[in-house]
């Protein structure tokens, strides 16, 4: 994959997962996503920041803005759920967290 200098590479990491191997299977149920390829565009500390469907230009502009800026892009997220962007955002970060101490075998009933 060629950079161009579009992205501080200092600052992105790139993560690409096969969805059709069992261990990754999760990343679909959890995001539900109406189209693919998706980019998801996570903080240093593994916060949800953006979710940016498609590959075209446009989405890869979008996704270094959202990489350079750390923060949620206008650009459009049709979703199962029928809800503003920022909201599902938010929706998946939860899910991810529950997930998350799931796996470290942390339950929320044992709190």
């Amino acid at each position: 994959m060629k950079n161009k200098g579009f992205v501080d590479t200092s600052k992105a990491i790139y993560n690409i997962a096969d969805v059709n191997i069992s261990s990754n299977a999760w990343y679909m149920k959890w995001l539900c996503p109406l189209s693919l390829p998706l980019t998801c565009v996570f903080s240093d500390t593994g916060t949800l920041i953006d979710l940016i469907p498609g590959a075209t230009k446009e989405t890869f502009l979008y996704t270094t803005e959202a990489i350079s800026d750390m923060k949620i892009t206008n650009y459009h997220y049709p979703n199962r759920f029928k809800i503003p962007k920022y909201n599902v955002i938010h929706l998946l970060n939860q899910v991810l967290k529950c997930k998350m101490d799931l796996n470290r075998g942390m339950c929320e009933s044992a709190k």
